[in-house]
């Protein structure tokens, strides 16, 4: 519609036509098939001939030769197939290069969500790795986080406490117990030993009299014990 002869035959073209868009590039053909307009592009093949209103592809081109109103001219526009094949496989391969930055950063997230996740159960593998090995159980869990997580800690937290409350009361038993036995141990070997030194039979008497107080005594913290135990 843009492309005519004015009366006197010169060739009228508006301003405002483009000779190139989207890969399209088109030209102004005159009767004889010249060039009266525009340029085609340097490897576009020379010598093809004008058939108006049909599509053909010549090599790697689409052609398309179309009358203007004016019959004498001949609108031609040709695309480069090969070139619009390279941008699509560019596009191709960025969109896949997209896809797999996406894979990685959605598999890095589910790591670091995964790390985030498992970290209290990693800190209580290794809580009851040391207590294992003896150390004190006095040391807690965080109870931040999920619920169920949290929930495992609190167990763990009050098992750890009745665990220390274990171990502070044996600690106290066994302090006692031993303060308890080292009473009549001491006055045993104190009267053996006063009455290997005496003579007189009363005195021995007596000595082991008191000797057999206390070892009764010893006897029956034992007993006690052995129950406890």
């Amino acid at each position: 519609d843009e492309v005519e002869y004015d009366d006197e035959g010169r060739l009228e073209i508006d301003d405002d036509i483009e000779y190139y868009r989207d890969g399209v590039t088109v030209v102004v053909l005159d009767e004889a098939g010249n060039i009266v307009a525009g340029h085609l592009p340097i490897s576009f093949p020379e010598g093809q001939a004008v058939e108006r209103g049909k599509m053909r592809r010549v090599a790697d081109w689409l052609l398309l030769d179309q009358a203007s109103d004016d019959v004498r001219l001949t609108v031609r526009a040709v695309l480069n197939l090969s070139a619009k094949n390279a941008t699509m496989k560019k596009l191709s391969l960025a969109a896949a290069a997209i896809y797999v930055l996406l894979l990685a950063a959605m598999a890095l997230g589910g790591y670091a969500l995964a790390r985030r996740a498992l970290r209290p159960i990693e800190e209580l593998n290794k809580l009851a790795g040391g207590i294992r090995g003896g150390d004190p159980v006095d040391r807690r869990l965080s109870e931040e986080g999920a619920a169920e997580v949290a929930d495992l800690a609190k167990n763990f937290n009050a098992m750890f406490a009745r665990l220390q409350e274990a171990f502070a009361a044996e600690r106290q038993f066994t302090a006692d117990a031993s303060h308890e036995l080292r009473t009549p141990v001491s006055v045993i070997v104190s009267q053996c030993e006063y009455a290997l030194a005496q003579d007189d039979p009363q005195a021995l008497r007596a000595a082991l009299e008191t000797s057999l107080e206390r070892a009764r005594h010893v006897s029956r913290l034992t007993s006690q014990l052995l129950m406890i135990a």
